[in-house]
């Protein structure tokens, strides 16, 4: 965050750190070990019931994502491997999005497909189990070892995929951070607000951090899952 103050008629500008620099990272660790580690105990026969499901709909592919997919950027733009369940056809898995438009002859999906926030209204590439556990945000539970991990947060800004990161300064606070499983903006609108706006959620959030939030954005995702118009 920065202050003005006028003195004598000289603005003096004022940088404070965001509440997540010091201290507050090391709570935060805390917390994602913690309740990384208790979610991975809890949801555990959750995540077996998805891979098989997963398996069975579609046995040619593998039960979690991988390839191109898998990559996401987190904190100082590190890359790393998301688990996620897989959720497309496995001809399509391990290609990026314009690779597999390009594959079905429908180039010009990219332009609707990137206007939307990186979603189509019918998806032909998803399985029937897909479209369900996506429903449910159930192809998200094997990011609890990323948290643990430490490769992102219970909570935080949205991970960006390589492509997006054009779209920030290289010194950007949201890229300080480490990502999050879930976030302010999964709450405030999940899929219906777009990229900029999520984007100024996101920066609202890690100049605002607290424990507290943390814990209400962890309490208010459970009932945005289960939201029918999400």
């Amino acid at each position: 965050k920065h202050t003005i103050d006028i003195i004598d008629s000289v603005p003096l500008i004022h940088t404070h750190p965001t509440p997540l620099m010091g201290y507050g990272r090391i709570v935060k660790r805390i917390m994602d070990v913690v309740g990384g580690t208790i979610g991975i105990i809890i949801a555990s026969p959750i995540m077996l019931l998805v891979a098989i499901a997963v398996k069975i709909s579609d046995p040619a592919g593998p039960i979690l994502m991988h390839g191109k997919q898998q990559k996401r950027l987190t904190r100082y733009n590190r890359p790393f491997k998301v688990y996620k369940f897989r959720s497309h056809y496995a001809k399509f898995d391990g290609k990026t999005d314009e690779e597999v438009f390009r594959m079905v002859g429908k180039p010009e999906l990219i332009e609707e497909y990137r206007k939307n926030g990186d979603k189509l209204d019918h998806d032909f590439r998803v399985t029937p189990v897909g479209r369900f556990i996506r429903r449910f945000s159930l192809d998200e539970l094997p990011q609890l070892f990323n948290v643990v991990k430490g490769d992102i947060s219970l909570v935080g800004p949205r991970a960006l995929v390589p492509h997006e990161l054009s779209a920030y300064d290289k010194k950007h606070v949201l890229l300080a951070v480490k990502s999050g499983l879930t976030g302010l903006a999964v709450v405030s609108g999940r899929r219906s607000i777009s990229f900029e706006e999520r984007r100024r959620i996101d920066l609202y959030y890690v100049q605002n951090w607290s424990l507290w939030l943390d814990i209400t954005i962890l309490l208010k995702t459970c009932l945005v899952i289960f939201q029918k118009d999400n």
